[in-house]
């Protein structure tokens, strides 16, 4: 006769008091490591191949050329974001309004969860675009950057089951909130 093995993830007995602070110590969230001094330039022709090769690797358009601004992040003095920018007229609820629409933007994965990619706007509208409509499309899938979008003061224009708009009505320049995590 063979035996058979069952296994259960039903738990029949209450865990010991060193069990739930091994639970509880799991579920906090790793330290983040601090950011460094932050800054902007405008993407320089150097810079292509690293924006090419980071914008396909990510699965995302790496948008250079006639008619875009494109800007690269450092953090100590390393690239770890890009952002593209172009000025369009745009549909928003209170007619064709100016809109400086964000058409490609990421962090390479080391730079990501500490705030960094708002931060990036805030130095970006300090420096290039103090007011004004700022305007990016989401992608339906990407939640953590909807509910930031929202959260964040920006406004859904319209959607598709792939995309939403969102629309920033800058009367002054850009202010992200520091991180609570260390950035």
């Amino acid at each position: 006769m063979r035996g058979t093995i069952s296994i259960s993830s039903t738990r029949i007995l209450a865990p010991s008091g060193n069990e739930r602070a091994t639970t509880r110590a799991r579920r906090q969230p790793a330290e983040r490591p601090s950011t460094g001094a932050l800054s902007t330039r405008r993407a320089s022709p150097r810079d292509i191949p690293w924006i090419e090769s980071w914008a396909a690797s990510l699965g995302l358009p790496a948008v250079v050329g006639a008619g875009t601004l494109s800007f690269v992040l450092l953090e100590d003095g390393q690239r770890v974001g890009y952002m593209a920018a172009r000025d369009q007229m745009v549909d928003t609820p209170l007619g064709s309004e100016p809109v400086r629409w964000i058409v490609s933007a990421f962090l390479v994965p080391r730079a990501r969860g500490r705030g960094l990619l708002m931060r990036f706007g805030a130095l970006l509208s300090q420096q290039h675009h103090r007011q004004g409509k700022v305007g990016a499309r989401i992608s339906t899938a990407n939640t953590r950057m909807l509910k930031l979008m929202r959260v964040g003061g920006w406004t859904k224009i319209r959607s598709s089951r792939q995309w939403v708009d969102f629309v920033l009505d800058l009367r002054a320049p850009f202010g992200a909130a520091p991180s609570r995590r260390g950035g």
